[in-house]
């Protein structure tokens, strides 16, 4: 895969549409031309069934024959990449006693690669962000690659312990070690149990490295000249300007993502039930709804700051969610219940509420193609160092949205 054109075209793409990714349609309201006409008055006339599956690109099928169709082969044929498709053979069923079906799907897949990977080689796998060390474990235990799993949660770790005394070893089985610690380049200087596992011969594995931990990953890995790195990204809202373009390429020719562009590319590839969507529907029109108010009002000031709320509150009436998070957020007012609860139910606030969440359905597509930007970035800057790393869909997307792992092998 030539990663360098795919980059281009990525760029090439996003350029003349930046206003649709670069900012919340929250703040961008009523301003939404960026949002062209056809397109809203189509998806105004699909039901909420049609517009779930294509809210969460479950089928595109919808898509192919409406105003968005161009827009949406584009984006298909941007975030395509090969799949890495593999079925070990299957562990006792006691082995995955305490895993949850997402988490074993992931170590299946990834399982599947290190001992394709490790065959001729002997390595020592190092976790990082390992958790309980469920992952960990079944490479130690059931393919006898010896693994140190890194977290600086003490808490879980003991849990990982305490865990692996219930297992049987089975013959030929590698020791499984805990090291409690932060993981990065500047604590690895300091660390002498870090710098003894992280070295030529170890493949060092990050499995949903939040944030800037993943690009920390990849420094020890170049840093400590580790035989193979192994990366699956997450959080992308936790990464600042300087955590993107780390390429020269992309300093040249790239784009500039803002907070907006980053929560988009973190949020942007997710399956969801029907219900889930309806929820998330409910979601958006308290929001939306909320900064309308707040806006009307001229109570607009710092409401960024309201946070989000729990489940509960969204399931429960708009005039207490209002009131809450008007005081959370310190901004005073002096609206009655009768007025919150006379706004929501205006018409005119409700068609402006499906607009926005219209725009937003369309807006919420580019995610996945702000994600492999970043990452082909990663992959820009590697090789820009001499490597050949690769970017391949490890998971099935149904139950791991952040499925695209970048492997490199020394």
């Amino acid at each position: 895969m030539d990663y360098k054109r795919r980059f281009d075209n990525i760029v090439s793409f996003l350029t003349p549409i930046t206003e649709l990714w670069e900012n919340e349609v929250l703040y961008q309201y009523p301003d939404l031309n960026a949002y062209p006409n056809d397109w809203m008055n189509w998806l105004s006339k699909l039901s909420d069934s049609e517009l779930w599956t294509i809210d969460c690109r479950k089928d595109t099928h919808l898509l192919s024959n409406s105003p968005m169709s161009l827009f949406s082969q584009s984006i298909d044929d941007l975030i395509e990449l090969p799949r890495e498709d593999l079925h070990p053979d299957d562990l006792p069923s006691w082995a995955w006693n305490y895993v949850k079906n997402k988490k074993r799907h992931e170590i299946n897949q990834i399982r599947g690669v290190l001992t394709n990977q490790t065959q001729s080689e002997s390595l020592n796998i190092v976790d990082i962000g390992g958790g309980v060390g469920q992952l960990g474990r079944i490479l130690s235990l059931y393919h006898g690659l010896p693994v140190t799993s890194i977290d600086q949660d003490a808490k879980l770790q003991e849990i990982g312990k305490q865990r692996l005394t219930k297992y049987p070893k089975p013959e030929g089985y590698a020791e499984l070690k805990f090291i409690e610690s932060i993981f990065d380049s500047e604590v690895l200087e300091n660390n002498p149990q870090l710098q003894k596992v992280c070295n030529e011969s170890s493949l060092i594995l990050g499995l949903h490295t939040c944030g800037p931990l993943a690009i920390d990953h990849l420094k020890v890995g170049l840093k400590t000249k580790s035989s193979s790195l192994f990366n699956f990204a997450c959080c992308y809202n936790k990464l600042s300007q300087t955590d993107t373009n780390l390429s020269d390429y992309s300093k040249q020719n790239g784009l500039i993502l803002n907070k907006f562009a980053l929560t988009l590319a973190t949020r942007g590839h997710a399956d969801m039930t029907f219900e889930d969507y309806l929820f998330k529907k409910r979601v958006k029109k308290f929001r939306y709804t909320l900064q309308l108010l707040a806006t009307h009002f001229k109570i607009d000031k710092n409401l960024e700051s309201v946070g989000s709320a729990t489940p509960r509150t969204y399931k429960g009436d708009f005039t207490e969610y209002v009131l809450s998070k008007l005081e959370f957020a310190k901004i005073n007012h002096n609206l009655t219940r009768e007025q919150i609860a006379e706004f929501y139910n205006r018409k005119d606030i409700t068609e402006s509420v499906e607009t926005m969440f219209l725009a937003n359905l369309i807006r919420w597509q580019l995610g996945r193609v702000l994600e492999l930007y970043i990452l082909l970035d990663r992959v820009l800057w590697l090789e820009e160092k001499g490597h050949k790393p690769t970017l391949k869909q490890y998971f099935d997307e149904d139950l791991s949205p952040r499925n695209i792992g970048l492997f490199l092998s020394k």
